[in-house]
């Protein structure tokens, strides 16, 4: 969701390097929280799908409060270390749904160029939202940590990381780049 774009170089100065590999695991890493699937609920509703865009928020209510819970427990310390300890399966099918409205709006006659636009994007994050919920629960990358973050109030976020990023460094920025220089 960070989509940003440089214009062409050929020198880079990495300011601060010696926080490099930290930036990179945010930036290549994801958090999923509550509020992403409310986000796509608003979406839902505004086109018409007021029983999917309740049930989204019903599900999504209920997975993120056993989240929750499994992080206040004593099961769990910094990270996630055993796979299913939530259970996000109804919540992805119900991603799916909206997934299936949002193709079903842009494919309508009256649909605008905009509206298309909207439903390709709410189609999207329905689709990555689902992946990284079935990737974190059941830790599928061993190159990642995964965890949870509690707010002050309680709500639970899920998070991933990369763990080692010598090899995306490389292959994304120094070898692309004619001259780099690290600055700290």
């Amino acid at each position: 969701g960070m989509d940003r774009v440089l214009p062409a170089f050929d020198l880079l100065v990495f300011d601060e390097a010696h926080e490099a590999a930290d930036i990179a695991r945010d930036f290549f890493g994801f958090e999923v929280s509550v509020f992403s699937v409310m986000r796509l609920a608003r979406y839902v509703e505004r086109y018409g799908g007021k029983n999917l865009a309740r049930e989204l928020r019903r599900e999504a209510s209920d997975f993120f409060e056993a989240v929750a819970r499994h992080a206040r427990s004593p099961l769990y310390k910094c990270r996630l270390k055993t796979p299913d300890f939530a259970a996000p399966g109804v919540l992805v099918e119900t991603l799916d749904a909206i997934a299936s409205f949002a193709d079903d709006v842009a494919e309508e006659v009256t649909a605008t160029i905009e509206e298309c636009a909207k439903a390709r994007n709410a189609h999207r994050q329905a689709k990555t939202l689902a992946s990284h919920l079935l990737e974190v629960v059941g830790l599928l990358d061993p190159n990642k940590v995964y965890f949870i973050d509690l707010d002050s109030k309680g709500r639970a976020k899920l998070g991933a990381k990369l763990i080692v990023v010598a090899e995306l460094l490389r292959a994304e920025l120094f070898d692309r780049t004619e001259s780099v220089s690290l600055v700290s």
